[in-house]
């Protein structure tokens, strides 16, 4: 039986560059990258959307998108068990998600279910939890540059991102809770955010001996 790829998170607000740390770190270390798109992703929108409009309550939505979850961790599995790479990048992972649902319970009034001790964020039963979760983080006049030149209508997250600073911090302090280890950039620069990551992985305790793949695209540049 193969060994088992360790699965690596990213999580960052739109423009960061974290589409292009996924595949900087795919090439360092010959892994896969899982995208955050498809259906489950259009599932768990429209169970947004339905909680927004009064349909069902915060406790139906935190539910139904922690078993959402746990579908795709059986997935995500799989793939670990079958992959031929070391790593597999999860673009964006139930982080995402619980970095909201903390200010939404807040708003309620409700207790948030899912602390820890000292105040951190703990993931639910049969939700994968990467072994590391990364999260990237630019200036932030760079970001809304990066977010403007993609001629894209802005999503409410990005609105509310671009307007109130306090939802912003409090979306960070909410990863920084979840065990997120933070990678400050100056720039969205794929090489060096990639290696950075590398190097964190590298050095790890909580992760096995990794082997670098040194005639990647990446030590070209």
């Amino acid at each position: 039986m193969s060994k088992r790829a360790i699965a690596v998170g990213l999580e960052a607000h739109d423009g960061t560059g974290k589409s292009s740390l996924s595949v900087g770190l795919r090439e360092i270390f010959d892994g896969d990258v899982r995208l955050n798109e498809g259906q489950y992703k259009e599932d768990r929108n429209l169970l947004i959307e339905r909680w927004k409009g009064g349909e069902i309550h915060l406790q139906e939505l935190d539910a139904e998108m922690t078993e959402s979850y746990r579908r795709e961790t059986e997935e995500i599995n799989l793939l670990r068990e079958s992959t031929s790479g070391q790593i597999v990048i999860l673009d964006r992972t139930w982080a995402s998600f619980a970095a909201d649902l903390v200010e939404d319970y807040k708003k309620e009034n409700a207790e948030f279910p899912h602390f820890g001790e000292h105040d951190s964020i703990v993931y639910p039963g049969g939700v994968l939890k990467p072994t590391i979760t990364f999260e990237l983080k630019i200036h932030e006049d760079r970001r809304n540059k990066q977010v403007a030149e993609r001629a894209e209508r802005l999503s409410g997250r990005d609105e509310k991102l671009r307007i109130d600073p306090i939802y912003r911090n409090n979306l960070e302090m909410s990863r920084k809770r979840l065990g997120c280890v933070r990678l400050l950039m100056r720039e969205r620069n794929r090489p060096v955010s990639a290696l950075r990551a590398a190097q964190v992985l590298l050095g790890s305790r909580k992760t096995p001996p990794l082997r670098i793949y040194p005639q990647g695209p990446l030590f070209e540049l």
